[in-house]
C-alpha cells in the first residue's frame, strides 16, 4: 500500500494498518482548526510603545536569569528548554496560486540564509564549509546556500535518518527513555501513547529501504546566549522540515507467540514461536527535526506535518 503523506488519504486505523506508528500524530495548533479571536482594541502609538518596552524587560529579564544561573551552576544549561516552533513550512507545487509562489520564494530565501548561517559555524555534520577568504564568504558560499547547499546536507540527513530508525524501534519495543531522548514538544507524549498500543503484544518494527531523505524547510537561531562559547558545537538551534519515505513492517505477537499482523506470505506454513515476516508499507511522512548544536545528542522529532488537502508538495529536494 502506497501512502502519499498520511495526509491525502485518511483512512480508519486498522485500515492503515500497524506499521504506521506515528499515524495521528499531529500538532493541535498545525493540524487542527484555526480559531479566530475577536478583534483586538486599536491601540494608541503610545500604548503600543509601552507594550513593546514591557515584552523587551520580559525578555531582557529572562535572558539575565538564564545567565545567572549558568554562572552558578557550570554544569547546569539554562538554555536547553523547550522553543516554539520556527517557521519551517509545507513547499507546495505553485499551480496559479501567487500566495503559494510567494511562500515558495520566502522559504527558498530563508532556507539559504539558514544554510549560510550553518555554515558559517561549522554546523553541519561531517562537512566543513571553507569561509576563509573574502570570496568564499561573500561570494562562493551564498551562492551555493542560495542553490541549496545539497552536498552539505549529506552528513545531516543521515543523521536524521538514524535518529528516525532509532525512535520508531523504540516506539514498538515500548522503551521510554529512547523516545524521551528522541522527541520533544507535544511529540512526546503521543509517541509514548502510541507505544502503550499494544502494551501485552511483542512487536518488531523493521525498516527494509529508505528512499533518500528530502530536506524541504530548514530554519536556524541562536539558541545558547551565554557569555562563554559552547564547549562542543556551536550556539545555533535547528529546526528542519524532512519528507522521510520508508518501506516497514511491524510484526506483533501475543503473550503466547500467536501471529496477530499481516503475513508477507499468507500462504507459508505458521509455526507457534517463530517470525512471521510481516507485510512491507511503504510509507511517506513529513517530519520536523531539532537539533541543539552546543548538546552532544542526536536530532529529535518535534512534530509530524500533513499537507493540506487539494495540495501537492512541490517534487524538488536539497
Amino acid at each position: 500500500m502506497y501512502r502519499q503523506g498520511l495526509g491525502l488519504a485518511r483512512l480508519p486505523a486498522r485500515q492503515c494498518g500497524r506499521p504506521i506508528l506515528m499515524s495521528g500524530f499531529h500538532s493541535s495548533a498545525r493540524a487542527g482548526a484555526i480559531k479566530r479571536k475577536p478583534p483586538a482594541k486599536q491601540l494608541s502609538d503610545e500604548e503600543q510603545a509601552a507594550l513593546r518596552k514591557e515584552d523587551l524587560d520580559k525578555q531582557l529579564g529572562t535572558l539575565e536569569e538564564h545567565r545567572r544561573r549558568a554562572a552558578m551552576v557550570p554544569l547546569l544549561d539554562p538554555w536547553n528548554f523547550e522553543v516554539d516552533a520556527l517557521d519551517y513550512m509545507l513547499p507546495y507545487k505553485i499551480g496559479f496560486s501567487t500566495q503559494v509562489l510567494g511562500d515558495r520564494i520566502e522559504n527558498r530565501i530563508k532556507n539559504a540564509l539558514a544554510l549560510y548561517n550553518m555554515a558559517a559555524n561549522n554546523a553541519f555534520a561531517g562537512t566543513k564549509v571553507p569561509m576563509d577568504t573574502f570570496i568564499d564568504r561573500y561570494m562562493s558560499v551564498p551562492s551555493k546556500a542560495l542553490g541549496g547547499g545539497k552536498a552539505w546536507l549529506d552528513g545531516t540527513k543521515a543523521e536524521i535518518l538514524s535518529s528516525y530508525k532509532t525512535l520508531m524501534e523504540a516506539i514498538a519495543s515500548r522503551k521510554n527513555r529512547d523516545i524521551k531522548l528522541l522527541t520533544t514538544a507535544g511529540f512526546r507524549d503521543a509517541a509514548i501513547e502510541r507505544s502503550r498500543a499494544n502494551a501485552k503484544n511483542t512487536c518488531i518494527w523493521t525498516m527494509h529501504s529508505a528512499a533518500p531523505l528530502r530536506i524541504l524547510s530548514i530554519r536556524v537561531m541562536e539558541g545558547n546566549l551565554d557569555e562563554r562559547e559552547p564547549a562542543f558545537g556551536n550556539r545555533l538551534i535547528a529546526h528542519v522540515l524532512a519528507r522521510v519515505e520508508t518501506e516497514q513492517s511491524l510484526e506483533i505477537y501475543s503473550p503466547r507467540g500467536k501471529t496477530l499482523h499481516e503475513p508477507l506470505d499468507p500462504e507459508a506454513p505458521v509455526k507457534m514461536g517463530e517470525r512471521v515476516p510481516a507485510k512491507r508499507r511503504n510509507v511517506v511522512e513529513y517530519l520536523a527535526f531539532e537539533k541543539r548544536m552546543w548538546i552532544d545528542k542526536p536530532w529529535t522529532v518535534r512534530e509530524q506535518m500533513w499537507p493540506e488537502v487539494g495540495k501537492e508538495i512541490a517534487k524538488f529536494a536539497k
